[in-house]
């Protein structure tokens, strides 16, 4: 249900933000004069999106596996240089990044915003189920964004900080699914979230 221009901020944002901001700089941070042991680092935001991709998520974990990728290339390219590429992994943090998809004015708006049959197709109870789904989730599990801070801290500060650090209580939960053989993560996927159904769904159907 995004449009292409959702696809395209988010992708310019989460990504191109990062190419950009590398290029601009990665001559200072290889130009450390101690890089006999260490130049500079970088320091990417991914996130647990970025190595399990839910329902409902295929823009915004596109975007974060972009990430990963993008850092574990980087990582492998810049050693050469003696640059460390650390990549931060956030589980849900109660952040305003929430804020547009989880108020149901907003939501019904975009909602009205798409084509006839793409309305049809899902239904607003779909959309406004999957909503209140997901903050359920966002109040249990959400944690402190500063958990984050603390962890972008440590990334800075460590003399030998791991490659990925991921930061929430709710993150082992997402990375034990995502290293399952993808059948089984599948179907405990399924399992979890598959009870709220598109309204032409063919599940209804049958109903």
């Amino acid at each position: 249900m995004c449009s292409l221009a959702d696809w395209k901020l988010c992708l310019d944002v989460n990504v191109m933000g990062i190419a950009r901001v590398t290029k601009q700089f990665f001559p200072l941070i290889r130009a450390n004069p101690n890089n006999e042991q260490e130049a500079g680092r970088i320091i990417n935001v991914a996130s647990v999106a970025g190595r399990l991709a839910l329902p409902g998520t295929a823009c915004y974990s596109a975007s974060k596996f972009a990430v990963q990728g993008l850092s574990d290339a980087l990582r492998r390219e810049c050693a050469t240089w003696n640059v460390r590429v650390v990549i931060i992994e956030p589980g849900i943090m109660k952040t305003p990044l929430y804020e547009k998809p989880l108020n149901a004015e907003d939501v019904k708006r975009q909602f009205d915003s798409l084509p006839p049959s793409i309305q049809e197709m899902y239904g607003l109870e779909y959309v406004v189920n999957g909503q209140e789904d997901f903050r359920k989730i966002l109040v249990k599990h959400g944690g402190d964004p500063i958990q984050v801070v603390d962890g972008m801290e440590k990334a800075v500060c460590l003399r030998y900080p791991p490659t990925r650090m991921a930061i929430g209580s709710d993150t082992p939960v997402w990375l034990w699914t995502a290293a399952l053989p993808t059948c089984l993560g599948d179907f405990l996927i399924r399992k979890a979230f598959g009870k709220n159904k598109p309204a032409k769904c063919p599940a209804n159907k049958r109903k």
